[in-house]
């Protein structure tokens, strides 16, 4: 194994779970959302983990979806995104659930549905201010549901919007997103003559706003010990951060005053200085924006990242960390060394930062 890895404890995954159920009501589902390799920390380990603890999975690609089936999943699992109609025969053949925001591809859906004698299922994705992916609430869409009512080989399982704002103190364009999705849902269930699973909470807005529970709620970036913003609604869930990445020095040198490190010689010593070297990089997710700015932790303390992180390397200063020696480790992110300080650094979220860990760094799953 390389002398850098992930430690992912599905303990503490499952801990986290249970905390949002904590501000659920019993009959409120949740899906977890599994995406982007579950947001870096491995969608299958993480599905099999908390399989039992949630209602579904929602992906954002049907490859994603497919890869959790081959690996043994059975609950319902939901594509977020688009899918080609030319794969349309393989959701089918999988039992996956794909999001529809047009009635070309409820008609497509249908008609793969009808050659192979077996339904396709949907979920309807609307816009409500996100203004990204979804049917408009307009007469044009209320003629395209009428239509697809006649669909023989579609199932409309559900109904969702997605929230553009949840993370921010002022909720005022959140609680016009969550009047628009009632009011044009309720009209679509009245087409539909059948009620739908309606969802439109996402992490954000299922802690700060009960109201936009309905039936199920998406967990995505809780379950991974984080939330979306640091304003005080963050207080109310107790969350565990699963992934520990870490590293192992594999050099250390001393420099003498005035020497440059790493390409461009971005730093240059201003002192006698003990350099140790790890062996990851921008290839593995480290971004080179964290140059002479971010700190790792070597027994406990901080040692600053100095010159420009190369490729598959990046030199730590551990002057005046005692005993520092090689094969040493180091702890790049974990619970004390939040991602958040990094995605500060860098003027992003913490979602990039998790989701920038490349599959070159093996990942080790654990129960603490």
């Amino acid at each position: 194994m390389r002398a850098v890895w992930a430690e992912i404890d599905l303990n503490s995954v499952e801990h986290n779970v249970r905390e949002i159920k904590k501000i659920l009501a019993p009959s409120v589902g949740i899906m977890a959302i599994i995406k982007a390799n579950g947001y870096g920390h491995g969608a299958s380990p993480l599905s099999f983990a908390i399989e039992n603890d949630v209602d579904g999975f929602g992906v954002a690609l049907m490859g994603e979806g497919i890869a959790l089936r081959e690996g043994g999943i059975g609950k319902p699992i939901l594509v977020l995104g688009y899918t080609d109609e030319m794969e349309y025969p393989w959701l089918i053949e999988n039992n996956i659930t794909q999001t529809i925001f047009t009635l070309e591809q409820a008609i497509a859906l249908n008609n793969i549905g009808k050659k192979m004698n077996k339904k396709g299922k949907v979920h309807l994705k609307i816009e409500t201010g996100m203004n990204r992916l979804g049917f408009s609430d307009n007469k044009e869409t209320i003629k395209a549901i009428e239509e697809m009512k006649s669909l023989e080989y579609l199932e409309v399982e559900g109904i969702f919007s997605h929230m553009a704002n949840g993370g921010c103190e002022d909720l005022s364009y959140s609680q016009k997103q969550l009047e628009r999705f009632k009011i044009f849902a309720e009209q679509l269930e009245a087409i539909l003559e059948k009620p739908l699973t309606k969802h439109l909470a996402n992490s954000a807005t299922l802690i700060e706003m009960p109201e936009t529970h309905f039936q199920m709620v998406r967990a995505g970036i809780l379950l991974y010990g984080s939330f979306s913003t640091n304003h005080s609604y963050a207080n109310k869930l107790k969350l565990k951060k699963p992934l520990t990445l870490k590293g192992k020095i594999v050099q250390i040198k001393t420099m003498e005053k005035g020497e440059p490190i790493s390409y461009e010689g971005t730093f240059v010593t201003e002192r006698k200085t003990k350099v140790a070297v790890l062996p990851i990089g921008y290839a593995d997710g480290i971004s080179r924006q964290l140059s002479n700015k971010g700190c790792f932790l070597v027994h406990g303390q901080k040692a600053k990242i100095i010159g420009n992180v190369c490729m598959d390397q990046l030199m730590l200063d551990v002057t005046d960390i005692p005993n520092v020696k090689v094969k040493d480790e180091v702890i790049l992110y974990g619970e004390d060394n939040p991602v958040e300080t990094f995605a500060d650094i860098l003027g992003t979220i913490p979602y990039e930062v998790y989701c920038s860990i490349s599959e070159r760094i093996p990942r080790v799953y654990m129960r603490k």
